[in-house]
């Protein structure tokens, strides 16, 4: 793994390369995932149908996952570490970083990475997380480690802390766990902790090869050099002797949650929002009608002078009007949908779908189909059927009335500006209302 960065001046650099010490590490470390994961299992209390198992190293992890979900794949940026982990041969593993996920997008229910993301671009990382990880996907990160206590033997927990903080300093590595500031930045949120810890037990021989297998000391051998297992050896054996010693380990599984941040909520019209209506309503026929009626047309209109058909009012058409509005983060309307009764006889139906817009940047994101269910629905109220008419030269709405439904019809009329033909209208209709798309009343993307 290339040296990355997760602060300005904090270079980071994997120790885990070398065959050796790859070796090591899968014979050394204990054995201890089926505790988070199990804990995991109960918490979420569903099948995990899928799970990417990321910096997974000799595949201690992977195996553990493959117990809780239907389908797990590792991936490592060490060839040395996954060489270990191919005995492992009815699991699926891939060189690749944790920063550049050679995976598609929303394929996985669950990314893990266990004892590993201090050694990634945290940053990069969550960005590749969240791209692979299903909608309402989750992210699990897991640490481990000897917590420095022996049972039954006096004076160990304060040599050992002092000793392995005096020969062996931790080495250049991001935080245990990302910041909330960059997990909020990257669309996580924090939802559980799983906290854990067994008794282990080692023999001296044991313990120094557990030792041998983490960064620290692997990074002070390079200076030390061949005499370092002795030191250490010497060092601890009279805490050992020739017996096995019960060692306390423990670790802690954060849990994170995929979201999509706040986009849209759809909800009924209030007198308030017509100057917003207006605004969506100038604007989004400046941008689609373009070409397809007059520029006279289009550019007399502003929010004051508003489009409109007729210049006369209709008693009937205000007392039936039904109305909803897209607001997004800001509280600011981005789109509209209105309709009541039939502005014109053609096609003797009930109700009549008179508008749809929703401003050009945000189209896309189904607010479109939202707005169409909700007004549909409180048509449905009081009507059986609906048509709406839409220009013959716009061909996207065309698709759009079809995808929720609509049949077209062969009734074609002028569209008139002010009681002036400008353009040709064709007809969608729906002989049973049935609103089709998201649901809308007070909806909110999370």
């Amino acid at each position: 793994m290339k040296p990355v960065s997760n602060e300005a001046s904090t270079a980071i650099e994997n120790p885990f390369t070398d065959s050796a010490n790859a070796k090591n590490y899968d014979l050394a470390r204990p054995r201890y995932h089926d505790m988070p994961f199990g804990q995991l299992k109960e918490y979420l209390n569903a099948t995990i149908d899928s799970a990417l198992d990321v910096a997974c190293g000799t595949g201690h992890s992977t195996v553990a996952l493959s117990k809780i979900c239907q389908s797990v794949s590792g991936c490592d940026s060490s060839a040395a570490m996954l060489a270990e982990a191919k005995s492992h041969s009815h699991l699926s593993f891939v060189l690749a970083s944790a920063e550049q996920l050679s995976f598609e997008n929303q394929c996985f229910s669950l990314v893990n990475i266990s004892m590993g993301i201090h050694w990634v671009n945290q940053d990069i990382f969550l960005s590749e997380a969240n791209r692979v990880l299903k909608p309402h996907g989750y992210l699990s990160v897991d640490n481990y480690g000897f917590s420095g206590r022996m049972n039954f033997q006096n004076g160990f927990d304060d040599f050992n802390k002092d000793f392995y903080k005096h020969h062996f300093p931790a080495p250049a590595r991001g935080p245990n766990y990302p910041e909330n500031s960059r997990l909020e930045k990257s669309g996580f949120r924090f939802v559980h902790e799983f906290n854990y810890s067994h008794v282990v037990k080692m023999t001296l021989e044991d313990f120094v090869s557990f030792l041998f297998s983490q960064s620290n000391i692997i990074l002070a051998q390079t200076k030390i050099g061949d005499n370092l297992r002795s030191m250490i050896r010497t060092a601890y054996l009279p805490y050992f002797g020739d017996v096995p010693r019960e060692l306390i380990f423990s670790g802690a599984l954060k849990l994170y949650q995929k979201h999509t941040p706040f986009e849209f909520r759809i909800r009924p019209s209030i007198p308030d929002d017509n100057t917003g209506i207006r605004k969506v309503q100038v604007e989004t026929w400046k941008n689609t009608y373009r070409g397809m009626i007059p520029d006279y047309v289009l550019d007399q209109m502003t929010v004051e002078n508003p489009p409109r058909r007729t210049k006369s009012p209709n008693t009937a058409l205000t007392e039936s009007r039904r109305s909803f509005v897209a607001i997004d983060a800001q509280n600011e309307i981005i789109g509209f949908a209105v309709g009541g009764v039939p502005r014109s006889s053609e096609g003797n139906y009930e109700s009549e779908l008179w508008a749809i817009y929703v401003l050009k940047e945000h189209q896309g994101k189904r607010i479109g189909k939202s707005l169409f269910k909700a007004l549909t629905q409180e048509l449905a109220r009081s009507y059986k059927n609906m048509i709406l008419w839409v220009l013959e030269a716009n061909h996207s709405s065309h698709q759009f009335y079809e995808s929720v439904g609509g049949k077209r019809l062969s009734l074609r009329k002028p569209f008139n500006w002010e009681d002036v033909p400008v353009a040709m209208e064709i007809a969608y209709a729906w002989d049973a209302i049935s609103p089709v798309g998201d649901d809308a009343s007070e909806r909110r993307n999370t």
